[in-house]
């Protein structure tokens, strides 16, 4: 992720470099802008394509990468999985919330979100929820996904837990005072 100056022009959307991602080896960033994701040319800055543009349920409020696949996906109240330069959609799957703060692996396969009370770990290719963290009292825990993806962590003012993305089960748990 990298934040910056807005970027525009008047043949390009306005968007927010508060979300950018870079997608390695392709040459292309992008990042979130007025009505669904911009992707740009990283070697000259000049923008490519808009996608998920006024099309379904909802707006997009993430995307990541998928190298392996060659996709983006786009996370709102739908997620659509794009493939290829026309950026043609190859599967939507619907959340029961619009999903805020997603974070995604390295490898764009695996993702985790906040939805019901809970924090979701999901597979990215078919939206499968892996497990899910239900909330304990009544703080809200943060979140954070590790770059291979192997592990999430959560926490709250008084405790920090490292959970295994594999198996779902509980690694450790550090109580902070």
């Amino acid at each position: 992720e990298a934040t910056g100056q807005a970027l525009a022009s008047p043949s390009q959307p306005i968007v927010s470099t508060s979300g950018v991602t870079v997608r390695p080896g392709h040459n292309q960033v992008a990042s979130r802008a007025a009505g669904g994701i911009a992707i740009w040319s990283a070697d000259s800055l000049e923008f490519e394509r808009l996608i998920d543009r006024a099309w379904g349920v909802g707006q997009t409020f993430d995307a990541a990468y998928a190298p392996r696949r060659g996709e983006v996906i786009t996370f709102g109240r739908v997620a659509r999985r794009w493939r290829g330069p026309d950026a043609r959609v190859v599967h939507t799957y619907e959340f029961p919330e619009s999903l805020r703060d997603v974070e995604t692996s390295a490898d764009g396969e695996t993702a985790v979100a906040p939805m019901l009370d809970e924090i979701r770990v999901f597979d990215t290719a078919t939206g499968d929820v892996l497990f899910a963290v239900p909330h304990v009292g009544n703080a809200r825990p943060k979140y954070a996904m590790s770059p291979s993806g192997l592990f999430i962590v959560t926490w709250t003012h008084s405790r920090a837990t490292v959970w295994s993305v594999a198996s779902g089960e509980r690694v450790v748990t550090v109580h902070t005072p």
